[in-house]
């Protein structure tokens, strides 16, 4: 979950890579369900305004995100599914203000052809 969650959220402006490619990057790592609908939506999950980007892209700034699931009350997990409140903190390689996003995060465990595994199922950020 935090894997994911830390790939989705880190970013590379100055690379030219808006956030839909860092959703991309965590492709690997979410069910085909979220990963097919979730990536129109990518640019809109973090507060990012259009000017702090471009800040963020003329700098050469690269945003580095940290998830750290929070001691919360959470539906009880089940052989297959878990559901956890994430704390994601971006911070940039630049003075810009850390953003501190909540994400309530929800995995599944899948079997495939490489064995059996947690891939990210559903991810909302709290306004």
């Amino acid at each position: 979950m935090s894997a994911a969650l830390q790939t989705m959220f880190t970013y590379r402006p100055g690379e030219g890579l808006d956030p839909r490619h860092a959703f991309d990057a965590a492709t690997p790592l979410l069910e085909p369900e979220l990963a097919r609908s979730g990536a129109p939506a990518a640019i809109t999950l973090a507060p990012v305004t259009p000017d702090m980007w471009e800040h963020w892209r003329d700098q050469h700034v690269t945003v580095t995100a940290i998830a750290r699931t929070a001691a919360d009350d959470h539906p009880a997990d089940t052989a297959t599914r878990a559901a956890r409140v994430v704390t994601v903190s971006m911070q940039p390689s630049d003075n810009t203000p850390v953003l501190r996003l909540v994400v309530f995060a929800v995995a599944d465990r899948t079997h495939g052809r490489a064995g059996a595994g947690w891939l990210l199922s559903d991810v909302q950020v709290a306004p």
